[in-house]
């Protein structure tokens, strides 16, 4: 598959459409994927909930795309966003699960695994902020009644209810991820005992304390890097364009990793195409994540590349069964995401996702294993809603349909009683009709 990928946005969404139709009209492109500070502003009361200084505050593209039937430009394929540290959350927030933002480009929400064309891609919106992790967000209603103000820029920070399903996912799943996209970058792709970064420091010279520090960036995703090894990791956020190369060891000595850094010269008009084999490799042998960091959309910066990747599971019966048009959402993610929703209903703090699968229980593994065996049997139950006529316009309903068909178990139960008892009364009316059958063989 070829991936169109660019960095930061930054309401420019006509710009970058026009750019990405002319490298697909080259060499045809599968998807496109925007990794955040995408700015979806359908009002201008929507701005008020952006963190931006007022004098830099402009409406943008997107309420073209939002609100007119024939938008500036129109993509023949799917684009993916996720959030950044400069958005519409007066329009996010009402999407925590993710949803349509527009005709064709979906949005993943807070955090989120999907499957799209045979890809396994985890999203992760926001960047790191330690004081924030631990506390919840204001709703929607609270800062309607309220306002923005005072949270504008807290809302932005990523939340361990936003992590903890991403941690939930198994590290030995075969599945494994191809994608996984982030705005704020792991800090540990910086390291300087990992690689030599006097490239990134001649472009960006204000980072060399962080970097010798080790915190530029999230430790966050440098825990999930480590702990989910996707094949390919894209970030966003710093504008400036990185390479890396992370090779992750064994299975059993899971700390050891060597980075191989790279800063190439490209421009952002080129198309500019990264290779991998995407050979399958066994869990139990060396795996590499490749990790892209791209600029903001502005001319003569290098904010978008085209990579090609071939699914990691391309030959999987359950993958190769799901519609290639559809988007579905991933169970063990699912699974994980009802586990959040356990946390904060019950408040069982024995049942607490960590940052390591190992530390599950064996009842939770199990339970993980039974839940995703299930839903494979049932792909169909794993299909998001495809994108129809003014479904983005329907911000509430996108998010209320997710919360009742993938996180009510109380539905589920119920729905699999009633097939159980449609069975049941089939298998009762052809035993009638056995019956009857006999009886007029009798007769004769």
């Amino acid at each position: 598959m070829r991936i169109a990928i660019e960095g930061c946005c930054h309401g420019e969404m006509t710009r970058v459409f026009r750019q990405v139709l002319k490298l697909h009209r080259k060499t045809p492109i599968d998807l496109l994927i925007i990794l955040g500070d995408f700015q979806s502003i359908r009002t201008p009361k929507d701005l008020h909930s952006m963190s931006v200084p007022p004098k830099f505050r402009r409406m943008g593209d997107f309420t073209h795309y939002y609100h007119d039937d024939i938008p500036p430009v129109q993509l023949p394929f799917l684009t993916l966003v996720i959030g950044g540290n400069h958005e519409s959350m007066r329009h996010l927030l009402q999407l925590p699960f993710g949803g349509w933002l527009c005709p064709n480009v979906y949005y993943m929400g807070y955090s989120n695994v999907i499957w799209y064309k045979g890809l396994r891609i985890g999203g992760l919106s926001g960047v790191y902020y330690n004081r924030d992790t631990h506390t919840s967000r204001p709703t929607w209603q609270e800062l309607e009644e309220k306002g923005w103000a005072r949270h504008v820029r807290s809302l932005y920070h990523v939340r361990d209810v936003d992590t903890g399903p991403l941690f939930a996912l198994s590290s030995s799943n075969e599945l494994g991820i191809d994608l996984m996209l982030s705005h704020d970058w792991p800090t540990g792709v910086t390291n300087q005992e990992y690689g030599d970064t006097k490239g990134l420091l001649r472009l960006k010279p204000y980072f060399a304390k962080e970097v010798a520090q080790g915190c530029l960036g999230s430790p966050i995703n440098w825990s999930l890097l480590t702990h989910l090894k996707p094949s390919w990791w894209l970030s966003a956020h710093l504008h400036v364009r990185y390479r890396a190369t992370i090779r992750h060891a064994k299975q059993d000595n899971p700390e050891a990793i060597d980075l191989d850094l790279d800063l190439e010269e490209t421009s952002p008009s080129q198309d500019t195409t990264t290779s991998q084999d995407n050979k399958k490799e066994n869990t139990n042998t060396s795996l590499k994540t490749e990790f892209l960091a791209l600029d903001k959309c502005l001319p003569g910066r290098r904010w978008l590349e085209v990579i090609d990747i071939q699914p990691r599971n391309h030959k999987d019966p359950r993958i190769s069964a799901l519609d290639p048009s559809r988007l579905y959402v991933d169970p063990e993610f699912l699974w994980g995401l009802r586990h959040n929703q356990e946390l904060r209903t019950c408040m069982d703090q024995s049942l607490e996702i960590t940052q390591n699968d190992n530390c599950l229980s064996s009842e939770l593994c199990a339970s993980r294993a039974a839940f995703v065996a299930q839903k494979w049997e049932h792909p169909d139950t794993l299909a998001l809603p495809p994108c129809t006529h003014g479904i983005h316009r329907r911000e509430r309903w996108q998010t209320e349909n997710f919360q009742a068909t993938f996180l009510n178990p109380e539905k589920e139960k119920q729905d699999a009683e009633n097939k159980l008892e449609k069975v049941k009364e089939d298998a009762e009316l052809v035993i009638k009709e056995e019956i009857q059958d006999a009886s007029r063989s009798d007769i004769r």
